[in-house]
């Protein structure tokens, strides 16, 4: 007996959509109304503790000491349910990820192994050679994925969000972190060693002096990106018009800034998004516009690795 028609045919973003905020609309908005009262919680009682500081900072010792009272009661109360609500209670980040997060990057990838709690080595992250300077990397939302060739050849992608820091002191000695890059990066393979290097950055990265700068064929992608190569014809002829387009699209939409390394047999790939898959307690937890830019975002990097994958796969070098 065939499968009916509509199992057969993918489902459509819109589709998708319907489907998710119906299965899980009520569940999830339980989950980030709680989250929202203990976020506003939060910020209440820090603007009320540098208020009072203010006024009087014996309010700060007093603060403490009822901090710790509270801490050793309620200690002796977790302590004999601690089993149980580790294994009941589950935040409202880790079953928007599970219930919404997942769904859209296997629509996107199909075979996908998604963990929310795993990400990029910095080792790995490093191979791309960025040579942005951090002292403090973070990673997690571990996406490995297959990416499908135009000859039923398919290579791996991984990319996950990373988020590195760098520290700063001033002069009394206090500590601060700068943020250096925050987004989605990953890399994957091509079936070919292309033995140069070819940098996309975004304009204005690449000096007009630099005598590897490669003048594009695409004015439209030359506002928005520079590229560097000591071989522009082989440039060229990756960067074919169809990753071009893709990559303008991507930008004009969201204005993130799109890094492309590829090193001999290696495309590495970074996206400046900043938070990307993490709820936002303050708004809708099946909001449209947002659950659209994890399905637009992703099917646009999948494009661009695609197109460069079969591009090179071609190539004769």
């Amino acid at each position: 007996m065939e499968a009916p028609l509509e199992v057969l045919m993918k489902e459509s973003f819109g589709q998708l959509y319907a489907r998710l905020y119906r299965e899980n609309f009520e569940e999830l908005e339980a989950l980030r109304s709680k989250a929202k009262r203990n976020s506003v919680g939060v910020i209440f009682a820090t603007a009320t503790i540098f208020i009072l500081a203010s006024i009087n900072p014996i309010f700060i010792l007093l603060l403490i000491a009822g901090l710790v009272i509270w801490a050793v009661r309620s200690s002796r109360i977790k302590g004999k349910q601690s089993f149980e609500v580790q294994k009941r209670g589950r935040t409202y980040p880790e079953v928007f990820k599970e219930k919404i997060v997942g769904p859209i990057i296997e629509h996107t990838f199909e075979t996908a192994k998604y963990n929310a709690k795993q990400g990029l080595s910095s080792f790995d992250y490093n191979k791309a050679g960025y040579n942005d300077r951090y002292d403090r990397f973070f990673s997690d939302d571990l996406i490995i994925a297959p990416l499908k060739a135009d000859n039923d050849i398919s290579t791996f992608i991984t990319f996950a969000e990373v988020h590195t820091e760098r520290e700063s002191r001033d002069d009394d000695g206090h500590t601060t972190y700068v943020t250096v890059f925050h987004g989605l990066a990953g890399s994957f393979l091509i079936p070919k060693n292309v033995g140069k290097r070819i940098y996309i950055r975004s304009n204005g990265r690449v000096n007009g002096w630099n005598k590897n700068k490669v003048k594009m064929d695409m004015p439209e992608f030359e506002k928005v990106f520079d590229v560097e190569s000591d071989d522009p014809i082989l440039a060229m002829r990756i960067l074919t018009s169809d990753v071009m387009a893709e990559m303008i699209d991507l930008y004009k939409k969201y204005k993130y800034r799109f890094e492309i390394n590829i090193i001999n047999d290696t495309v590495y790939m970074r996206l400046r998004t900043g938070v990307m898959f993490e709820p936002n307690v303050f708004k809708s937890s099946v909001e449209y516009k947002q659950i659209e830019k994890y399905y637009l975002v992703l099917k646009a990097l999948t494009n661009i690795a695609e197109h460069i994958y079969d591009t090179i796969l071609r190539l004769e070098v």
